[in-house]
């Protein structure tokens, strides 16, 4: 039998052994959760500045007024209501304004086949949301508008086995939103089909 000593000795030894296993493991999964955190997307970041901004993608193609909640008459006369719209500032608009472009906290890039949108906090010249939106199929590639593994195109339950479960879910005529919070994720689909993904702060009310 080992003497009291040492299995004192033992016994402390194992414990200490597992105190640091524990406390490893706690920081991996912790560092795991929060490097899936996203903050970056489209090579823009949240918290970037308008000059930042620029200095990436260049001076918007347009720019928009705040949106505001109006019904939405699509083509075939169905009616989506409550739906947030952004009215095109006008070149006189533009001019007018001492900013120019940078007097707009709306901001959209056109590209092929999709459309980047940046937002910024009101006042602040801070980035908020990055948004990527692809509308014509045709003219893109697999990595447009990519966001790690997920990619445009991708079925909700592709998304969801990459993500996990989303946090919450809203359904507006044929478009499905899920929100991704802890991710700073939000993504569309239509016909069971990414089509949009936007990167921001998600607040829960």
């Amino acid at each position: 039998m080992l003497p009291m000593k040492l299995k004192l000795r033992y016994f402390t030894y194992s414990l200490a052994v597992a105190c640091f296993s524990f406390v490893v493991i706690k920081l991996y999964l912790q560092y795991k959760l929060e490097a899936q955190i996203v903050t970056s997307y489209q090579g823009i970041s949240l918290g970037d500045t308008k000059d930042q901004v620029v200095s990436a993608l260049g001076v918007p193609a347009q720019v928009l007024f705040p949106p505001r909640k109006q019904d939405l008459i699509l083509e075939n006369k169905v009616i989506i209501p409550d739906v947030e719209i952004s009215t095109v500032a006008l070149k006189k608009e533009i001019d007018e304004n001492p900013k120019k472009e940078k007097g707009f906290d709306y901001w959209e890039y056109e590209r092929a086949g999709h459309r980047l949108f940046i937002n910024f906090y009101p006042g602040s010249d801070k980035v908020n949301l990055i948004s990527c939106y692809v509308f014509d199929n045709t003219k893109i590639d697999y990595k447009t508008c990519s966001l790690g593994e997920i990619k445009v195109l991708d079925s909700e339950e592709q998304v969801v086995n990459k993500l996990g479960n989303p946090d919450a879910s809203e359904t507006k005529g044929a478009v499905k939103i899920i929100s991704f919070s802890k991710l700073n994720v939000v993504i569309s689909l239509e016909k069971n089909s990414v089509f949009n993904i936007q990167v921001k702060k998600i607040t829960n009310s």
